[in-house]
This record gives C-alpha cells, sequence and structure tokens, in this order.
C-alpha cells in the first residue's frame, strides 16, 4: 500500500526563462529546511519552492499542497505514480508532480487538498 506524507508550508512553481534568473541565495537559503526542485529543460526553468519574495515578473503559480511518497523507491517499481494519480483524476483535481532518486512528490492546489485526501482514502492510501 503506498503511504503519503505532508509536507508543512505551502508552496508555489515558478517558470524562469534561464538559469541566470534563479534567485540562488534564496535556495541557499532555504537548504534543507524544506522542499525546493530545480528543474532545467532547454526551454524553460522551473522551481517549486515555498513562496519567494521575486516580484511579479516571474510567473508562478500557488499556493500548492505538498506529499512525499514514504520510504524509498526502487528503480525497478511501476504503478506508484499512476495508483496516486488516477484518484485524483476521477476527482477532477489537478496534480504536479516530482520525482528524486529516492522517492516522488505529489503536490495538488492548496484549495483541493481535502478533496484529494478523500479521493487518496478512499483508494486506499494512507496519509500522515
Amino acid at each position: 500500500m503506498t503511504e503519503l506524507l505532508e509536507l508543512p508550508g505551502e508552496f508555489h512553481i515558478y517558470k524562469f526563462a534561464s538559469l541566470a534568473a534563479v534567485p540562488f541565495d534564496s535556495l541557499v537559503a532555504i537548504g534543507q529546511s524544506a522542499f525546493w526542485n530545480l528543474s532545467a529543460s532547454p526551454g524553460e526553468v522551473s522551481l517549486v519552492a515555498p513562496e519567494l519574495s521575486i516580484g511579479d515578473e516571474v510567473p508562478a503559480v500557488g499556493p500548492w499542497t505538498g506529499f512525499r511518497v514514504v520510504g524509498n523507491l526502487d528503480f525497478a517499481l511501476t504503478g506508484i505514480l499512476a495508483s496516486l494519480t488516477t484518484p485524483l483524476a476521477v476527482a477532477a483535481i489537478s496534480v504536479f508532480s516530482v520525482s528524486t532518486y529516492d522517492t516522488d512528490y505529489m503536490f495538488v492546489k492548496a484549495a483541493t487538498r481535502t478533496a484529494a485526501l478523500v479521493a487518496w482514502n478512499a483508494a486506499g492510501i494512507r496519509v500522515e
């Protein structure tokens, strides 16, 4: 059975034009005291982090509530994200996911947190 741990605080998803525009000093200040994730592709740079004071020129969506899959996931496992996103899709709840080496993280809009908990509970997914 998949188990989730709710992360403290709220998160925002930011879109930067380049890596040079990312406020790395703010990320260093956050350190490992809170979750944050930086992803870069040829077309964009995305940051998931607690709310940052960076001005209105950076597109941002939030607040989001975060959840971590409990335990370390072996790369051979399949269906973990599907088991988490299917109940949310059925309940028409938008989701944003991030994977790290050890585990997966799911983010739902803060306004849909309670509905997500209900959907996961109905699917047998425990949330701490």
